[in-house]
């Protein structure tokens, strides 16, 4: 027997079953697994960005005075949500529809959303607004007013607002003392309660609605 061609016959790599090269078929498997563990790594990916994508492109402001007033609108006539302090943490949030495309709105404000922890049961609320521009710094390194919290939460506090919406608070918390707020404000409005055909006492608000009431009230000065 020739063991010159017993050993190549051993030695040969190919497949007599198949008549495929086994080097071949060996980076063929090579490859394979290259790609499942390439899929296995994207899956873990996109799982990762799931997971993290609340935080990814978050933007945030730091409030940088004392006092600065949380409105629900940036408008002359708002409701105040909250009473906000340095060094007290902002997200900041796109410009709503009916805001994006106002140039005066998107100088002066931004639309924000507080997070609120409360001391007796723990649990953490949110609370959407407005806030001045003027009065928050993107980097809590750039704060310069002084405060003495250094947490990023604020106690949570319920502020009474009225059922009705145009019944705003705003007049409560007068310039300079509290900041954000409008400085040239509306005259008050006095409604002016009439009396119904049927009995009812209603008034008309700033809007054009009827806005009704108890009866008693078409009994006070002001009414006809």
């Amino acid at each position: 027997m020739n063991c010159e061609k017993f050993g190549k016959k051993t030695l040969s790599n190919k497949n007599p079953a198949h008549g495929i090269n086994t080097t071949k078929q060996a980076i063929i498997v090579n490859k394979l697994n290259i790609l499942l563990l390439f899929g296995r790594m994207h899956k873990l990916l996109l799982i990762l960005l799931l997971l993290t994508g609340s935080a990814i492109g978050q933007e945030y402001v730091y409030v940088n005075t004392d006092n600065l007033l949380l409105r629900d609108r940036p408008e002359k006539e708002y409701n105040v949500f909250d009473v906000l302090h340095a060094p007290c943490r902002l997200q900041r949030l796109p410009y709503s529809d009916a805001y994006k495309e106002d140039r005066a709105v998107k100088n002066k404000f931004y639309h924000v959303v507080l997070t609120m922890q409360d001391e007796a049961t723990r649990r953490t609320y949110s609370s959407y607004g407005w806030v001045e521009k003027q009065y928050v710094v993107k980097d809590h390194d750039k704060i310069t007013a002084r405060y003495s919290d250094s947490s990023e939460f604020i106690s949570f506090t319920k502020t009474e607002l009225s059922c009705d919406p145009y019944d705003f608070n705003f007049r409560s918390y007068p310039c300079p003392q509290y900041k954000g707020g409008e400085k040239n404000l509306p005259p008050p409005f006095k409604p002016k309660y009439c009396k119904g055909p049927r009995g009812g006492c209603y008034y008309i608000n700033q809007k054009g609605r009827k806005v009704y009431v108890e009866s008693k009230m078409c009994k006070c000065k002001g009414s006809y």
